[in-house]
Protein backbone atom coordinates (compact mmCIF):
# COMPACT_ATOMS: atom_id res chain seq x y z
CA UNK A 1 0.00 0.00 0.00
CA UNK A 2 2.82 2.49 0.20
CA UNK A 3 1.41 3.55 3.61
CA UNK A 4 4.07 6.02 6.22
CA UNK A 5 3.19 6.08 9.84
CA UNK A 6 5.48 8.73 11.02
CA UNK A 7 6.41 11.15 14.04
CA UNK A 8 3.66 9.47 15.93
CA UNK A 9 4.05 10.12 19.84
CA UNK A 10 2.47 7.03 21.74
CA UNK A 11 2.09 6.59 25.66
CA UNK A 12 -0.75 3.86 26.01
CA UNK A 13 -1.75 2.54 29.40
CA UNK A 14 -4.57 -0.48 29.43
CA UNK A 15 -6.27 -2.10 32.53
CA UNK A 16 -7.72 -5.05 30.81
CA UNK A 17 -6.74 -8.53 30.08
CA UNK A 18 -5.49 -7.64 26.76
CA UNK A 19 -2.06 -7.16 25.34
CA UNK A 20 -1.93 -3.35 23.96
CA UNK A 21 0.04 -2.57 20.90
CA UNK A 22 1.57 0.37 20.02
CA UNK A 23 1.91 -0.05 16.12
CA UNK A 24 0.55 -3.37 14.12
CA UNK A 25 1.35 -3.43 10.48
CA UNK A 26 -1.12 -6.42 9.33
CA UNK A 27 -2.65 -8.98 6.66
CA UNK A 28 -1.52 -7.13 2.56
CA UNK A 29 0.34 -4.25 4.35
CA UNK A 30 3.35 -3.76 1.93
CA UNK A 31 5.80 -0.99 0.38
CA UNK A 32 5.16 0.56 4.39
CA UNK A 33 7.70 3.08 5.91
CA UNK A 34 7.39 3.13 9.65
CA UNK A 35 9.79 6.08 10.93
CA UNK A 36 10.81 8.26 13.78
CA UNK A 37 8.10 7.40 15.92
CA UNK A 38 8.09 7.50 19.96
CA UNK A 39 6.73 5.04 21.82
CA UNK A 40 7.10 5.77 25.43
CA UNK A 41 4.65 3.69 26.83
CA UNK A 42 2.38 0.46 25.71
CA UNK A 43 1.74 -1.23 28.98
CA UNK A 44 -1.24 -3.33 30.41
CA UNK A 45 -1.87 -2.74 34.26
CA UNK A 46 -3.55 -6.18 34.40
CA UNK A 47 -1.92 -8.28 36.93
CA UNK A 48 -3.39 -11.61 35.45
CA UNK A 49 -0.47 -12.19 32.93
CA UNK A 50 -0.10 -10.01 29.98
CA UNK A 51 2.29 -8.30 28.32
CA UNK A 52 2.68 -5.46 25.58
CA UNK A 53 3.90 -5.17 22.12
CA UNK A 54 5.66 -2.05 20.95
CA UNK A 55 5.75 -2.66 17.16
CA UNK A 56 4.13 -5.85 15.53
CA UNK A 57 4.67 -6.88 11.98
CA UNK A 58 2.52 -10.21 10.56
CA UNK A 59 1.26 -8.66 6.58
CA UNK A 60 0.78 -12.63 5.43
CA UNK A 61 3.67 -11.94 2.57
CA UNK A 62 7.14 -12.73 2.14
CA UNK A 63 7.40 -9.83 -0.18
CA UNK A 64 6.17 -7.29 2.29
CA UNK A 65 8.96 -4.74 1.32
CA UNK A 66 8.31 -2.72 4.97
CA UNK A 67 11.06 -0.62 6.61
CA UNK A 68 11.12 0.07 10.00
CA UNK A 69 14.00 2.94 10.84
CA UNK A 70 14.43 5.40 13.31
CA UNK A 71 12.05 4.45 16.20
CA UNK A 72 12.13 5.45 19.73
CA UNK A 73 10.47 2.02 21.70
CA UNK A 74 10.58 1.96 25.16
CA UNK A 75 7.61 1.67 28.29
CA UNK A 76 6.90 -1.40 26.81
CA UNK A 77 5.83 -3.80 30.11
CA UNK A 78 2.81 -5.58 31.88
CA UNK A 79 2.89 -8.27 34.53
CA UNK A 80 4.47 -10.69 31.68
CA UNK A 81 3.67 -14.44 31.04
CA UNK A 82 5.80 -17.46 30.56
CA UNK A 83 5.54 -17.58 26.60
CA UNK A 84 5.23 -14.36 23.81
CA UNK A 85 1.94 -15.85 22.55
CA UNK A 86 0.06 -15.35 25.75
CA UNK A 87 1.36 -12.88 25.81
CA UNK A 88 4.74 -11.70 27.28
CA UNK A 89 6.15 -8.43 26.08
CA UNK A 90 8.30 -7.60 23.12
CA UNK A 91 9.59 -4.42 21.79
CA UNK A 92 9.40 -5.47 18.07
CA UNK A 93 7.59 -8.42 17.24
CA UNK A 94 8.02 -9.96 13.65
CA UNK A 95 5.39 -12.88 12.72
CA UNK A 96 2.81 -11.45 14.90
CA UNK A 97 -0.46 -9.82 14.04
CA UNK A 98 -1.38 -7.48 16.81
CA UNK A 99 -2.24 -8.80 20.29
CA UNK A 100 -3.08 -12.01 18.45
CA UNK A 101 -1.60 -15.09 20.15
CA UNK A 102 -0.30 -16.86 17.29
CA UNK A 103 3.25 -16.42 16.81
CA UNK A 104 3.72 -18.31 12.99
CA UNK A 105 2.55 -15.57 10.80
CA UNK A 106 4.33 -15.43 7.58
CA UNK A 107 6.15 -12.00 7.42
CA UNK A 108 8.82 -11.22 4.89
CA UNK A 109 10.77 -8.57 3.43
CA UNK A 110 10.63 -6.58 6.52
CA UNK A 111 13.84 -4.30 7.23
CA UNK A 112 15.13 -3.25 10.49
CA UNK A 113 17.53 -0.29 10.59
CA UNK A 114 18.63 1.99 13.23
CA UNK A 115 15.51 1.37 15.92
CA UNK A 116 16.61 1.83 19.70
CA UNK A 117 14.58 -0.79 21.93
CA UNK A 118 14.43 -0.29 25.75
CA UNK A 119 12.68 -2.88 27.79
CA UNK A 120 13.06 -1.91 31.33
CA UNK A 121 11.76 -1.95 34.45
CA UNK A 122 10.09 -4.27 37.41
CA UNK A 123 7.18 -7.20 36.38
CA UNK A 124 5.60 -9.33 39.00
CA UNK A 125 4.12 -12.39 37.75
CA UNK A 126 3.93 -15.65 39.62
CA UNK A 127 5.88 -18.25 36.91
CA UNK A 128 9.09 -17.64 34.99
CA UNK A 129 8.15 -15.58 32.64
CA UNK A 130 9.90 -14.68 29.10
CA UNK A 131 10.36 -11.03 27.39
CA UNK A 132 12.55 -9.61 24.51
CA UNK A 133 13.15 -5.99 22.98
CA UNK A 134 13.08 -7.99 19.42
CA UNK A 135 11.17 -11.25 18.35
CA UNK A 136 11.10 -13.63 15.70
CA UNK A 137 8.27 -15.85 14.67
CA UNK A 138 8.99 -18.71 13.02
CA UNK A 139 7.52 -17.88 9.76
CA UNK A 140 9.28 -15.21 9.17
CA UNK A 141 12.03 -14.63 6.18
CA UNK A 142 13.75 -11.96 4.29
CA UNK A 143 14.85 -9.97 7.29
CA UNK A 144 17.37 -7.64 7.29
CA UNK A 145 18.37 -6.13 10.43
CA UNK A 146 21.23 -3.73 11.22
CA UNK A 147 22.24 -0.57 13.07
CA UNK A 148 19.74 -1.31 16.01
CA UNK A 149 19.99 -1.43 19.92
CA UNK A 150 18.25 -3.98 21.75
CA UNK A 151 18.21 -3.80 25.16
CA UNK A 152 16.82 -5.94 28.13
CA UNK A 153 17.08 -4.89 31.75
CA UNK A 154 13.52 -6.13 33.16
CA UNK A 155 13.36 -8.43 36.37
CA UNK A 156 10.19 -10.36 37.59
CA UNK A 157 10.45 -9.22 41.41
CA UNK A 158 8.26 -12.15 42.25
CA UNK A 159 9.57 -15.19 43.98
CA UNK A 160 7.55 -17.62 42.05
CA UNK A 161 10.05 -15.94 38.77
CA UNK A 162 13.31 -15.56 40.04
CA UNK A 163 14.63 -17.74 36.96
CA UNK A 164 12.79 -15.31 34.41
CA UNK A 165 14.53 -14.75 31.48
CA UNK A 166 14.66 -11.43 29.84
CA UNK A 167 16.32 -11.54 26.19
CA UNK A 168 17.35 -8.88 23.69
CA UNK A 169 16.91 -11.23 20.94
CA UNK A 170 14.27 -13.99 20.52
CA UNK A 171 13.91 -16.26 17.43
CA UNK A 172 11.66 -19.42 17.05
CA UNK A 173 12.91 -18.83 13.46
CA UNK A 174 16.07 -20.73 11.79
CA UNK A 175 19.15 -18.57 10.97
CA UNK A 176 17.90 -18.53 7.11
CA UNK A 177 15.34 -16.29 8.05
CA UNK A 178 17.93 -13.47 8.41
CA UNK A 179 19.13 -12.46 4.86
CA UNK A 180 21.15 -9.62 6.72
CA UNK A 181 21.97 -9.27 10.36
CA UNK A 182 24.86 -7.38 11.38
CA UNK A 183 26.08 -4.41 13.13
CA UNK A 184 23.28 -4.06 15.91
CA UNK A 185 24.30 -3.98 20.03
CA UNK A 186 22.32 -6.53 22.45
CA UNK A 187 22.64 -6.25 25.55
CA UNK A 188 21.01 -7.26 29.06
CA UNK A 189 21.83 -6.80 32.38
CA UNK A 190 20.52 -8.53 35.87
CA UNK A 191 20.41 -12.21 36.54
CA UNK A 192 17.56 -12.69 34.78
CA UNK A 193 19.14 -11.18 31.45
CA UNK A 194 19.83 -13.69 28.38
CA UNK A 195 21.53 -12.10 25.62
CA UNK A 196 19.88 -14.15 22.78
CA UNK A 197 17.83 -17.15 21.73
CA UNK A 198 18.35 -19.37 18.63
CA UNK A 199 17.53 -22.46 18.80
CA UNK A 200 19.02 -22.39 22.72
CA UNK A 201 19.99 -19.64 24.57
CA UNK A 202 23.11 -17.46 23.81
CA UNK A 203 24.63 -15.71 26.48
CA UNK A 204 27.29 -14.56 24.77
CA UNK A 205 27.78 -12.11 21.57
CA UNK A 206 29.85 -15.16 20.41
CA UNK A 207 27.30 -17.60 20.74
CA UNK A 208 24.93 -15.29 19.07
CA UNK A 209 27.28 -14.78 16.62
CA UNK A 210 27.39 -18.35 15.95
CA UNK A 211 23.62 -18.80 16.20
CA UNK A 212 22.66 -16.56 13.66
CA UNK A 213 26.09 -17.03 11.29
CA UNK A 214 26.04 -13.42 11.03
CA UNK A 215 26.33 -10.65 13.06
CA UNK A 216 30.79 -9.93 12.97
CA UNK A 217 30.08 -6.58 13.56
CA UNK A 218 27.37 -6.76 16.62
CA UNK A 219 28.16 -6.20 19.59
CA UNK A 220 27.28 -6.00 23.35
CA UNK A 221 27.96 -3.08 24.70
CA UNK A 222 25.77 -1.36 27.68
CA UNK A 223 24.19 2.12 26.23
CA UNK A 224 23.50 5.60 27.78
CA UNK A 225 20.38 6.67 27.27
CA UNK A 226 19.22 10.37 28.71
CA UNK A 227 16.56 8.31 30.31
CA UNK A 228 14.92 5.01 30.10
CA UNK A 229 12.02 5.95 27.93
CA UNK A 230 14.44 9.25 25.87
CA UNK A 231 16.74 7.10 23.74
CA UNK A 232 19.11 9.47 22.54
CA UNK A 233 22.54 8.64 23.26
CA UNK A 234 24.49 10.38 25.81
CA UNK A 235 27.73 11.67 24.59
CA UNK A 236 29.98 10.23 27.15
CA UNK A 237 29.99 6.11 27.55
CA UNK A 238 28.80 5.53 24.16
CA UNK A 239 31.89 4.90 22.40
CA UNK A 240 30.99 1.07 21.07
CA UNK A 241 27.72 3.19 19.54
CA UNK A 242 29.84 6.20 18.05
CA UNK A 243 30.60 5.95 14.19
CA UNK A 244 29.83 1.67 14.31
CA UNK A 245 27.38 1.11 12.00
CA UNK A 246 27.05 0.89 8.36
CA UNK A 247 25.74 3.00 6.04
CA UNK A 248 21.83 2.31 4.99
CA UNK A 249 20.99 3.96 1.49
CA UNK A 250 17.33 3.66 2.91
CA UNK A 251 18.85 6.20 6.15
CA UNK A 252 20.01 9.14 5.52
CA UNK A 253 19.10 10.81 9.01
CA UNK A 254 18.13 10.29 12.38
CA UNK A 255 15.19 10.45 14.70
CA UNK A 256 15.78 13.89 15.01
CA UNK A 257 16.33 14.55 10.98
CA UNK A 258 19.66 15.40 11.79
CA UNK A 259 21.98 14.44 8.75
CA UNK A 260 23.81 10.40 8.96
CA UNK A 261 27.18 10.13 7.92
CA UNK A 262 27.64 8.30 4.98
CA UNK A 263 30.54 6.49 5.89
CA UNK A 264 30.68 5.65 9.52
CA UNK A 265 26.97 5.93 10.91
CA UNK A 266 25.84 5.41 14.68
CA UNK A 267 23.98 2.68 15.70
CA UNK A 268 20.44 3.14 16.94
CA UNK A 269 17.86 6.15 16.43
CA UNK A 270 20.26 8.92 17.33
CA UNK A 271 23.11 9.95 15.05
CA UNK A 272 25.36 11.55 18.28
CA UNK A 273 29.21 12.85 18.49
CA UNK A 274 31.36 11.27 21.77
CA UNK A 275 33.38 13.37 23.38
CA UNK A 276 35.39 10.91 24.87
CA UNK A 277 39.31 11.27 24.41
CA UNK A 278 40.97 8.56 23.17
CA UNK A 279 44.41 10.62 22.61
CA UNK A 280 47.49 9.57 23.75
CA UNK A 281 49.65 11.88 25.91
CA UNK A 282 53.24 11.95 26.07
CA UNK A 283 55.89 13.06 28.46
CA UNK A 284 59.37 13.25 27.81
CA UNK A 285 62.24 15.94 28.40
CA UNK A 286 64.33 15.26 25.37
CA UNK A 287 65.65 17.81 22.94
CA UNK A 288 64.84 21.66 23.26
CA UNK A 289 61.04 21.50 24.03
CA UNK A 290 59.77 19.40 26.70
CA UNK A 291 56.69 16.82 25.57
CA UNK A 292 56.74 17.55 22.16
CA UNK A 293 57.17 14.00 20.89
CA UNK A 294 60.41 14.84 19.94
CA UNK A 295 63.29 13.05 21.53
CA UNK A 296 66.82 12.31 20.60
CA UNK A 297 67.57 8.81 19.31
CA UNK A 298 67.42 6.11 22.08
CA UNK A 299 66.12 8.40 25.12
CA UNK A 300 62.85 7.34 27.02
CA UNK A 301 59.02 9.27 26.02
CA UNK A 302 56.55 7.96 28.20
CA UNK A 303 53.23 7.33 26.54
CA UNK A 304 50.20 7.80 28.68
CA UNK A 305 46.35 6.39 27.20
CA UNK A 306 43.02 6.69 29.32
CA UNK A 307 39.28 6.04 28.82
CA UNK A 308 39.55 2.18 28.82
CA UNK A 309 39.40 -0.49 31.60
CA UNK A 310 42.63 -1.93 29.77
CA UNK A 311 45.37 -1.42 27.07
CA UNK A 312 47.63 -3.43 24.81
CA UNK A 313 50.57 -1.72 23.11
CA UNK A 314 52.00 -2.48 19.88
CA UNK A 315 55.39 -1.98 21.88
CA UNK A 316 54.14 -4.94 24.07
CA UNK A 317 53.15 -3.20 27.25
CA UNK A 318 49.42 -3.50 28.56
CA UNK A 319 49.26 -1.01 31.13
CA UNK A 320 47.80 2.68 30.50
CA UNK A 321 51.73 4.10 30.54
CA UNK A 322 54.09 2.62 28.44
CA UNK A 323 58.00 3.60 28.57
CA UNK A 324 59.43 3.59 24.90
CA UNK A 325 63.01 3.89 23.62
CA UNK A 326 62.85 4.28 20.09
CA UNK A 327 66.15 4.55 18.31
CA UNK A 328 64.27 5.95 14.59
CA UNK A 329 61.24 7.46 14.54
CA UNK A 330 58.03 5.45 15.43
CA UNK A 331 54.13 4.87 15.35
CA UNK A 332 53.23 3.25 18.69
CA UNK A 333 49.65 1.91 19.03
CA UNK A 334 47.71 0.98 21.97
CA UNK A 335 44.34 -0.78 21.79
CA UNK A 336 42.13 0.60 24.50
CA UNK A 337 39.69 -2.02 25.73
CA UNK A 338 36.00 -0.63 26.62
CA UNK A 339 32.73 -2.19 27.88
CA UNK A 340 31.94 -4.22 25.18
CA UNK A 341 34.18 -3.23 22.27
CA UNK A 342 37.88 -1.49 21.56
CA UNK A 343 39.65 1.46 20.19
CA UNK A 344 42.72 1.97 18.86
CA UNK A 345 45.02 5.31 19.07
CA UNK A 346 48.22 6.42 17.68
CA UNK A 347 51.00 8.85 18.17
CA UNK A 348 54.70 8.95 16.30
CA UNK A 349 57.67 9.33 18.21
CA UNK A 350 59.86 11.41 16.37
CA UNK A 351 63.59 11.26 17.11
CA UNK A 352 66.55 13.13 16.20
CA UNK A 353 69.80 11.03 15.36
CA UNK A 354 72.57 11.83 18.06
CA UNK A 355 75.23 13.77 16.80
CA UNK A 356 78.82 13.02 15.74
CA UNK A 357 81.35 15.25 16.57
CA UNK A 358 84.31 15.66 14.77
CA UNK A 359 87.06 18.40 14.86
CA UNK A 360 89.94 19.48 12.80
CA UNK A 361 93.54 21.42 13.34
CA UNK A 362 94.53 24.65 11.35
CA UNK A 363 98.24 25.19 12.85
CA UNK A 364 101.57 25.96 11.21
CA UNK A 365 103.83 25.12 13.72
CA UNK A 366 106.02 22.21 14.52
CA UNK A 367 107.51 19.63 12.22
CA UNK A 368 103.77 19.61 9.61
CA UNK A 369 100.96 21.35 9.65
CA UNK A 370 97.74 20.78 11.09
CA UNK A 371 98.59 17.47 12.80
CA UNK A 372 97.57 19.03 16.50
CA UNK A 373 101.33 18.93 16.87
CA UNK A 374 102.64 22.71 18.13
CA UNK A 375 105.82 24.27 19.59
CA UNK A 376 104.87 26.06 22.76
CA UNK A 377 103.32 28.94 22.87
CA UNK A 378 102.18 29.10 19.01
CA UNK A 379 99.06 28.96 18.11
CA UNK A 380 96.48 26.65 16.60
CA UNK A 381 92.63 27.15 15.39
CA UNK A 382 90.32 24.19 16.70
CA UNK A 383 87.06 23.67 14.38
CA UNK A 384 84.63 21.76 15.75
CA UNK A 385 81.41 20.21 13.79
CA UNK A 386 78.21 18.04 13.66
CA UNK A 387 76.42 20.16 16.39
CA UNK A 388 74.45 23.54 16.52
CA UNK A 389 75.87 24.86 19.42
CA UNK A 390 79.48 24.56 21.33
CA UNK A 391 81.43 25.39 24.28
CA UNK A 392 85.12 24.90 24.13
CA UNK A 393 87.12 23.91 27.41
CA UNK A 394 90.93 23.57 28.34
CA UNK A 395 90.86 20.44 30.26
CA UNK A 396 94.87 20.64 31.20
CA UNK A 397 94.04 24.02 33.16
CA UNK A 398 91.01 22.51 34.72
CA UNK A 399 93.29 19.45 35.50
CA UNK A 400 96.27 21.94 37.36
CA UNK A 401 93.29 23.94 39.23
CA UNK A 402 91.61 20.36 40.46
CA UNK A 403 94.80 19.09 41.75
CA UNK A 404 95.87 22.82 43.23
CA UNK A 405 92.32 22.58 45.01
CA UNK A 406 93.20 19.29 45.87
CA UNK A 407 96.35 20.03 47.45
CA UNK A 408 95.02 22.99 49.30
CA UNK A 409 92.18 21.00 51.11
CA UNK A 410 94.34 18.18 52.03
CA UNK A 411 96.84 21.04 53.34
CA UNK A 412 93.93 22.55 55.31
CA UNK A 413 93.02 19.03 57.53
CA UNK A 414 97.33 18.26 58.26
CA UNK A 415 97.11 18.48 62.16
CA UNK A 416 99.13 21.11 63.70
CA UNK A 417 102.47 20.53 65.45
CA UNK A 418 102.47 20.11 68.64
Amino acid sequence: MGSTVSRNNLNLSFAGGATPVGISLETGVSGAQVTRNNITQVATTSTAGYGSRGITVGTGSTTSNITIANNNISGVNGSNFSSFGNSSSAGIAIGVIGNSSTLTTVAGGINLYNNSVNMSGDYSYTTNCLTTALYIGSSASALDIRNNIFVNSMNNTNSSGTTSKNYAFYSAAANTAFANINFNDYHVSGTQGVLGFLSSDRTTIAALRTATGQDVNSLSSPPSFVSSTDLHLNSTNNDCLDKRGTPIAAVTTDFDGDTRSTSTPDIGMDEFTSTTNFSIQVAETSELTNNDGRICSGAPAILTASNGTSYLWSSGASTAAATVNPVSTTTYTVTITLVGCSVTSSYTVTTTALPVPSFSFTETSGVLGNDGIICVGNSATITAAGGNSYKYRDWETERKSTRLNSSHSRASRMPSSA
